[in-house]
């Protein structure tokens, strides 16, 4: 009857749907030792992980084109490079993860238009930062368009960097922000 094989479809397209997000992660996961990020991706991705030193190079532009990613995390790397400003474009990224991977430079102004960004959970479940970029070799002052994170309601870290100057006051908009504002160790000079 029509009602069993619209249940049915409903159900396969439910399969194909969480087996392509699935395909999509893992392959992004799937890594040799030592190697750069790769510059082009599916532009349908939607969960990116390059990490635990298995990658050197510099964070490429073209990841601009990945619009639709939702969490994005290169850690534990020994990258080379800034932050691209194009990260600005992928503004449907909940979490955005770059700890530990020896980038240096400043932390690029394009991150507040990333406005979506607030907090979700891993590809294991567990919860996560919106903004995790602690331990690595970030210079300059914290941009004024951190401010615009106003949906982050757990996590911003960027402690053990070299930040200096003032804490801009356009953070005290973060009104959401319950936990998890790390800022330590660095050469900052004022309170929010």
């Amino acid at each position: 009857d029509g009602r069993r094989q619209r249940t049915a479809d409903m159900a396969a397209s439910r399969s194909h749907r969480a087996f392509s997000w699935a395909l999509t992660s893992m392959i992004m996961a799937i890594a040799d030792a030592a190697q750069p990020i790769p510059t082009t991706l599916p532009t349908d991705t939607i969960h990116i992980v390059f990490g635990d030193g298995e990658y050197t190079g510099t964070i490429p532009t073209e990841i601009a084109l990945l619009t639709d990613t939702t969490y994005f995390s290169i850690y534990k790397n020994d990258l080379s490079g800034t932050i691209p400003t194009e990260v600005g474009q992928m503004n449907k990224t909940l979490n955005f993860k770059f700890y530990e991977s020896s980038i240096t430079g400043t932390l690029p102004t394009e991150i507040g238009l990333m406005t979506t960004m607030y907090r979700a959970r891993d590809g294991l479940g567990n919860w996560s930062h919106g903004l995790s970029g602690y331990n690595n070799w970030l210079t300059s002052s914290l941009p004024t368009q951190l401010g615009a994170l106003t949906a982050v309601q757990s996590g911003i870290d960027l402690h053990s960097n070299n930040f200096t100057g003032s804490i801009p006051t356009q953070l005290g908009r973060l009104t959401l922000l319950s936990n998890d504002f790390r800022l330590l160790s660095n050469k900052l000079c004022s309170d929010l």
